[in-house]
Order: structure tokens, then sequence, then C-alpha cells
């Protein structure tokens, strides 16, 4: 799907008043939100309307990323198991928070499995962890939420490391 049409389909989530998210997880290359105009558009007004929270991988190109440093994007990168940076992980001061990404089982088409590596699933662990804390609060802000799982997180040498189970407790006595 071309940048054109995913801006389309943003605005049309926007414009149906019946969709009330508070997070979007959008699985693309992070530059796509800053250099495509139609694109970062779409995102930005989704953003600001309620103070909701954009996550997103941050890539597997192994490289530290540029441009600007965006606090309605919570990016994430991927973990080993010893919570040091994967070795695609993309790294640097636009990413927020850090989880596990490393050696995943996952469906392949058909019946069969295979073992995955990507920040994909790192922040997709990120989205699961968003919608465990909004069952139990859901009228939380985005700026809330990425407090919460900033504040939360485990201090590791690469950053801060996503603590679900602190990042419920601290959603509980709010």
């Amino acid at each position: 799907m071309g940048t054109q049409r995913l801006a389309e389909a943003i605005d049309m989530v926007l414009a149906d008043p019946t969709i009330n998210s508070k997070v979007l997880f959008i699985d693309c290359k992070l530059e796509l939100m800053y250099k495509e105009q139609p694109f970062s558009g779409a995102i930005k007004n989704w953003a600001n309307r309620g103070q909701r929270m954009i996550i997103a991988p941050a890539g597997n190109g192994n490289q530290s990323l540029k441009g600007p440093d965006d606090k309605s994007v919570l990016t994430v990168g991927a973990v080993n198991l010893d919570d040091t940076k994967a070795s695609y992980s993309n790294y640097g001061s636009q990413v927020d928070l850090w989880a596990p990404g490393h050696s995943y089982v996952t469906t392949t088409t058909g019946t069969g499995y295979a073992v995955t590596d990507s920040t994909s699933v790192a922040a997709a662990h990120v989205v699961g962890i968003v919608g465990l804390i909004l069952a139990i609060r859901p009228n939380l802000t985005g700026v809330q939420l990425r407090d919460i799982l900033i504040d939360s997180a485990d201090a590791t040498d690469v950053g801060p490391r996503v603590n679900a189970e602190r990042a419920l407790q601290v959603a509980l006595t709010l």
C-alpha cells in the first residue's frame, strides 16, 4: 500500500466518530512518517486528536535513527534475552523504549511456524501492554500511557526496557 493510500485510510478512521482508539500501531519505516507528506500529515492529525499515542518499531537496519524527536511517537527497539541491543535493531536517541524482539516463534502461511527477530515483534509487545493498561484505566491519555511505560521500565545499558508488571502496577495506582 502506498503512503497516499495509507494516509487516506488513516483519514477515514479519523472521520469515523465510532472509533475511539487511543493507540495506533504503525508497522513501517519511521522515515515514512517524517518524509512522506500525506502520511506524516495524517499521523499528526490522528495523534493530535484526543492526545493519542503512536507506537512504531525502530526498524531492523542496525543504524542510528535521525530525525525529529517526536513525543507523539513511541519508538520501540529490540533487545535480546539478556537485555542487550539486538544486532539488527536500529538505535539512537529516537528510540524511546526497548522490548524483547529476538527469537520469537510465529505462524507462517499455511500451518507452519518460524522463528523471527524484529523490532515489529518488540513494538507489538508494547502495544499488548498498552492494551492491558487501557483495560483497567481506559481514560488515560497518550501522554500518560507514554509516561507509565517509560517510568516503569527496567534500566538497561541500551535504555529503558518495558516492564509489563510494573506498568500495570503503576496504572492501578492512578
